[in-house]
């Protein structure tokens, strides 16, 4: 069981870029831990810390932070930064959160939510469970049936945050050299008043598409990277249509996440061979997992224009 193991796990370029930028700036490109506790010396020197550290922690952990020593980083983080430096309230829970005022006020993080987070998001992309026992330490595959149960809020957050992201990208990005956008980035940017003359007229909006109807291969052409949604003369009824959209992906969303949630949670039943051998039940997660992703993205695309739409109006009101 154990060479099916992975030591490796691939990361996303812009992840890649952040901890490249931190070994430099810590000098800590040799280092065998990604967090030394040399760093933890040269960032915690306040006398409050001198007596933990004294206290013989050292001994043990002579080469890398424990649990404690980063709960005590992350706290200092909270505080310093950005309480006492950027001025924003930090609360213990979301009911503490000032609504009116989002900007205002963050709920504190801890280690113990930023590995659930990772856990999650790595069951929603499909990881074996061999993979995310690894990296988690688990030393019991079953440990995962507990974070399996958690993906749906999971789900909700990301697809608010994402939806968020790509309402507030609607706002700053700018359409220069719109052709050589990706295909989000032409999505997020499809709002913009442009000249429709000489596209041709569909639903919600505009089919850019030079060799229309040879070019299509989505059943929707509200998914498609071809079109321009005209939200200036989205009617009433295109609305709502959009909204019933966004209703049907969710309960495809909950088809996916249960699926999931019942792999991770019967995994522990297998037998060692399974694990090498099950390549069905593999591929089935891999292929639910990848269209979950692909739900995940067309929901949080409707909801932001829906969203710009509604902004737009209510600009249009004050005006």
């Amino acid at each position: 069981m154990q060479n099916t193991i992975p030591k490796e796990i691939q990361i996303n370029k812009e992840i890649f870029e952040i901890i490249e930028d931190y070994k430099k700036e810590t000098n800590s490109e040799n280092e065998e831990y990604l967090f030394h506790l040399s760093h933890h010396y040269e960032h915690l020197t306040k006398p409050k810390y001198s007596s933990f550290i004294n206290k013989g922690v050292t001994k043990k952990y002579n080469d890398h932070r424990t649990t404690d020593l980063m709960s005590k980083l992350l706290v200092s983080f909270f505080n310093e930064v950005i309480q006492d430096g950027m001025g924003i309230n930090v609360v213990n829970s979301r009911d503490e959160l000032d609504l009116e005022n989002p900007h205002k006020t963050i709920t504190r993080l801890s280690l113990m939510d930023t590995r659930h987070f990772a856990i999650c998001s790595m069951m929603m992309q499909g990881f074996s469970e061999l993979t995310i026992a690894q990296m988690a330490g688990h030393t019991k595959i079953e440990t995962q049936s507990a974070y399996a149960s958690h993906i749906d809020d999971f789900q909700r957050s990301y697809s608010n945050l994402l939806a968020k992201d790509i309402q507030r990208s609607m706002t700053n990005l700018n359409t220069s050299g719109f052709d050589h956008f990706t295909f989000r980035q032409k999505q997020i940017l499809s709002y913009w008043n442009s000249d429709y003359s000489k596209e041709k007229k569909i639903d919600y909006g505009y089919c850019q598409s030079k060799n229309f109807p040879y070019e299509c291969f989505e059943d929707d052409c509200i998914f498609c990277n071809k079109i321009h949604i005209d939200l200036s003369n989205l009617t009433t009824l295109e609305q709502s249509e959009l909204a019933n959209k966004i209703t049907k992906i969710q309960d495809e969303i909950q088809i996916k996440l249960n699926f999931i949630k019942k792999y991770y949670r019967s995994a522990y039943r297998k037998k060692e061979s399974e694990f090498d051998n099950n390549e069905k039940n593999s591929k089935d997660l891999e292929r639910n997992s990848a269209n979950l992703a692909i739900l995940l993205n067309r929901k949080a695309m409707l909801e932001a224009h829906l969203a710009k739409k509604m902004e737009v109006q209510d600009d249009n009101r004050k005006v």
